[in-house]
Parts: C-alpha cells; sequence; structure tokens
C-alpha cells in the first residue's frame, strides 16, 4: 500500500470505533476465560485435592508460561502481517483450550489446558495496541485505549457476575456423564460455558479492515514488499539502546501488574474466609464494582492525559499515572484489613476505578513512544517482563506469605494487604525515576513525520 503525501490520512472514526468496539470484546472474552477460575478456586481444590500454591499456579504460572515466550514472535508478526488474522486465529485457539480446562481430570491436565489458554490469547494485545494505534491520531489514543483496557474490566466482571449465576445453574442440573470423559462437575460446565463467546471473536475479527500502519520510522534495508520493516533482532537493539525510556515503564508496569494481580485473584476467597460470603455473593458483588467503575476509570484517565496533551504536555500519561497509584496505595492495602465486610466493600468500590485508569495509560504511554515498526514487538516485551512478573508472580507471592509466612487461610487478608503496601508505591517510583525520558522520547516521537 503506497504511502500517503502530506499529513497521515486516517481511518474514519466510525470503522475506527467499531473496530474498537470488536477488539474490547475479544478482550473482554478473553479476560473471563482467565479470570473464572477465581470462582472455582474451592471446588477446584476440594476436587483435585490441591493446595493454595498449587491453585496460584494454575492462575498464573501455568497461563504465563508460553503466553510470554509466544508473545516475542506474535509481537513481530503483528508488526509484518495481517493483525485482524492473528488475532482471530488465536480467539479460536484460547476458546478451545478453555473448554478443555472443563474437560481436565486431574491438576497435570487442567495446567496444561491452562497453557494453552496462555498461547492463544498471545496473539490479542500485540496485535490489539497496534491497531488502534493506526486507528486514531495521538491526541484521541488515550480515550480508545481506555474503552480497549475497559474490556479486562468489564470480562472480569462477567466472569465473576455471569460465573457466578453459571455456577448457580449448573450445581442446580442433572449430573452429567459422557461417553469415555465420565462425570462432569459443575465446575468443569462453568469452564465449558465461557468458552463459546471467544469463537464469535474470530468471527467478527474478521469484519474490520486492516489500517494503514501510521508513524513509521525510517530504515536503512530490511525492506519486504516495498514497506519497512525491522527485524525481532534490530527490534531489540533499538529498545536496549533505548533504555533510559522503556526501562521505567516496563519495570513499574511489572510491579503494578504484579500487586494487582495477587489483588483480584484472592479478593474473592478472602471474602469467603474472612467475611464468610459465598463465591456466588462474592462473584456478583465484585463483578458490579468492575463492571460499573472500572470502564469510567479507564476512559475517564484517558480522557484526562488526552486533554493535558493538547496542552502540551507530552508526558500526560506518566504523569496522570503517577498520582493515580499514590492514590491507589492506602486503598488497595486497607480493603482486605477492615473490621466488616460492609467498610471493606466500599473501598473494593473504588479499586477498579484507580486500577483502570492506570491500565488506560500504562499502553498508551508505551504507543506514543513507539515507532509503527516496532509497535507489537514492544508491547510483546512489555507483556514478557510484566507477565512473568506479574500474572506469574502476583498470586503466587500472595499465596507464599499465606501457607508459609502466616500458615493460616485465614490470614489470606493480611497478604494482600502486605503486597498492595511494597509493589504499589514501588511501581509508582519506578516510573517517576523514567518521567524526564520519557518526555523527551515523546517530544522526539511528535518530530518524527508519520
Amino acid at each position: 500500500m503506497p504511502r500517503p503525501s502530506g499529513e497521515p490520512s486516517w481511518p474514519s472514526p466510525g470503522h475506527a470505533w467499531y473496530v474498537v468496539g470488536v477488539l474490547t470484546f475479544a478482550y473482554l472474552v478473553s479476560y473471563a476465560d482467565r479470570q473464572i477460575l477465581t470462582l472455582l478456586i474451592q471446588p477446584i481444590r476440594h476436587d483435585l485435592g490441591i493446595s493454595d500454591t498449587q491453585v496460584s499456579l494454575l492462575s498464573g504460572f501455568a497461563f504465563v508460561i508460553l503466553y510470554t515466550f509466544v508473545g516475542i514472535p506474535i509481537g513481530w508478526l503483528a508488526d509484518n502481517r495481517s493483525r485482524r488474522v492473528i488475532i482471530a486465529v488465536g480467539a479460536t485457539a484460547w476458546s478451545l483450550m478453555t473448554a478443555l480446562c472443563g474437560l481436565a481430570r486431574t491438576f497435570g491436565q487442567l495446567f496444561l489446558a491452562r497453557v494453552g489458554v496462555g498461547i492463544g490469547e498471545a496473539t490479542l494485545t500485540p496485535s490489539a495496541f497496534s491497531m488502534i494505534a493506526d486507528y486514531f491520531p495521538p491526541h484521541r489514543l488515550g480515550r480508545a485505549m481506555g474503552v480497549y483496557m475497559s474490556g479486562a474490566a468489564v470480562g472480569a466482571g462477567l466472569a465473576l457476575v455471569a460465573g457466578g449465576a453459571v455456577i448457580m445453574l449448573v450445581e442446580k442440573l442433572p449430573q452429567i456423564v459422557l461417553p469415555v470423559i465420565g462425570e462432569i462437575r459443575p465446575w468443569q460446565l462453568a469452564f465449558i460455558f465461557v468458552a463459546i463467546p471467544g469463537l464469535l471473536v474470530a468471527i467478527l475479527m474478521m469484519t474490520g479492515k486492516e489500517p494503514f500502519r501510521q508513524g513509521r520510522m525510517k530504515v536503512a534495508g530490511e525492506l519486504r514488499g516495498g514497506v519497512e520493516s525491522i527485524s525481532m533482532g534490530a527490534g531489540l537493539t533499538y529498545i536496549v539502546t533505548h533504555w533510559r525510556t522503556y526501562a521505567p515503564l516496563f519495570g513499574g508496569f511489572a510491579m503494578l501488574s504484579l500487586m494487582k494481580n495477587g489483588l483480584l485473584t484472592w479478593t474473592p476467597t478472602m471474602y469467603i474466609r474472612s467475611y464468610g460470603w459465598s463465591a456466588s455473593a462474592i462473584g456478583f458483588t465484585f463483578g458490579i464494582f468492575l463492571l460499573a467503575f472500572a470502564p469510567l476509570g479507564g476512559i475517564g484517565g484517558g480522557w484526562i492525559a488526552d486533554r493535558l496533551r493538547q496542552r502540551n504536555y507530552v508526558d500526560a500519561p506518566v504523569r496522570v499515572l503517577i498520582v493515580t497509584i499514590f492514590l491507589l496505595t492506602p486503598v488497595a492495602a486497607l480493603m482486605p484489613l477492615m473490621p466488616t465486610a460492609a467498610s471493606s466493600l466500599v473501598l473494593l468500590a473504588i479499586l477498579p476505578l484507580l486500577l483502570f485508569v492506570i491500565g488506560a495509560l500504562v499502553p498508551t504511554a508505551f504507543q506514543l513512544v513507539t515507532p509503527n515498526q516496532l509497535r507489537g514487538q514492544v508491547t510483546a516485551y512489555s507483556l514478557f517482563i510484566v507477565t512473568l512478573l506479574g500474572e506469574g508472580l502476583g498470586p503466587l507471592v500472595v499465596a507464599l506469605i499465606t501457607d508459609y509466612g502466616f500458615g493460616d487461610d485465614l490470614a489470606l487478608r493480611y497478604s494482600i494487604s502486605i503486597v498492595a503496601v511494597i509493589f504499589a508505591p514501588l511501581s509508582g517510583l519506578i516510573f517517576w525515576s523514567g518521567l524526564k525520558s520519557y518526555r523527551s522520547a515523546a517530544m522526539a516521537a511528535n518530530r518524527r513525520k508519520l
């Protein structure tokens, strides 16, 4: 496709928002498939005879073990091939693997199926971030990213609300016995049901257009079909060369993700253990909070950053990010320690609002300083670091403190608070340390011809 002369020709707003809507639906479906496990911890522990630490491995490490590694070549593919096709294939894969979670009979089988879910979902975010940055000009990118990132909140909320309803439904169904497979338990049916919408994602992705790649950096050689591209090796070299910009983004995002994933994974179980709630009750309540407040945080945070950027604050996403993190810290630390469930719920309602302000601004910050040929790869490298430390270790750190620090299931509330107190402010300090370098990189990106 020839490069347009003069200013870049952006896609029509109507089609751009349609594609963002499809991508957001894809994200919420993927997140629902990923998060449904948090409501099924107790029956899985009972039926498979496993510990909290093993559950944390299913929730975190099993998902990320290959998600992180395959994401890097997928990121390169997203920079050079059709992103909508990549996502459609991935959605089909993660849906089938989620259904296989519902057929697992042992810890090992469930672990392998969760690995497969991670591989399929690795196709989504590098491709989606790159597409959105090609659909919207920089001063509107924050809002678009906020809408997309709200898909995680809606997905998590639906996993909890609908997941709780699914659990109540399947528990009332008569016993189901399949040939060869045998009896299907209620928690297994829940996995099978939530796998179905992913197939619709694959169909919808093919209805969108592949946008023109905006903001390409001039490079010598490595031309393929007249389109400038950057190899994986050259891409990694670029990131290392610009480490002052990327290291604080990677590091701060990783610490924040560790805290967030530990909290989101274990909060429903904490309410069951500390306040005597049922899984369906906390699932519904927490899910409603996510559905109501997280999209407001994601879209509102993106809107604030866009407004500041229009006022020539080129580092707006990181500025807003730092302020939000220091508002988040006391809320996350005190939520599990409140003396009553009612007082804890007040803080639990605020958490999604703040978490998804951050969720919208981190990817916006990455895209605004990264050349087009590297957006998928930079996203993949960030997810490699963030997912290993965040999703891989977040649930595990909370579980290890509970199992080996306190040695008491009822101490889960203290484990969540400890992780929040340590890792949330640490992430804010890391982001702050890179603010000056980010500002310089953003100014350089503004000067780059699109």
